[in-house]
C-alpha cells in the first residue's frame, strides 16, 4: 500500500517497529523486527477508534503464510496483540488484514 493513511501503534519492545496503513477499506499491518536476533512474545497495541470492531484474518503479502488473527472490541483499538510467536532477525513483515 503506497498511498493512505499512516498510523503508528506501541509495541511492548523497541527493538520491534509496527504500523497501520490505511486506505479506504484496505488495511495492512507492517511488522519490522529491528534486532539482529529473533524476538518472541512483542506485543502490539494501538489507541481507540484505529479498525472497526470486528475479528480479522492476517495474511502475510509477502509469503510468509497466515498471522494470528486479530480481534478488535468496540473500543476499535489493538489490545496487546502478537501476530508471530516468533519475529525473525531483522526481518519485515506486511500483514494485510481482511
Amino acid at each position: 500500500l503506497g498511498a493512505g493513511e499512516l498510523i503508528p501503534l506501541n509495541v511492548s519492545t523497541d527493538a520491534v517497529a509496527a504500523f497501520l496503513r490505511r486506505d479506504g477499506p484496505r488495511v495492512v499491518l507492517v511488522v519490522a523486527n529491528l534486532r539482529t536476533m529473533p524476538l518472541s512474545g512483542v506485543t502490539i497495541s494501538s489507541s481507540a477508534g484505529v479498525l472497526a470492531s470486528r475479528r480479522y484474518a492476517a495474511a502475510d503479502l509477502l509469503g510468509g503464510g497466515a498471522a494470528a488473527p486479530l480481534n478488535v472490541g468496540n473500543d476499535r483499538r489493538i489490545d496487546r496483540y502478537s501476530p508471530l510467536g516468533i519475529l525473525a532477525p531483522m526481518q519485515a513483515y506486511i500483514l494485510q488484514l481482511r
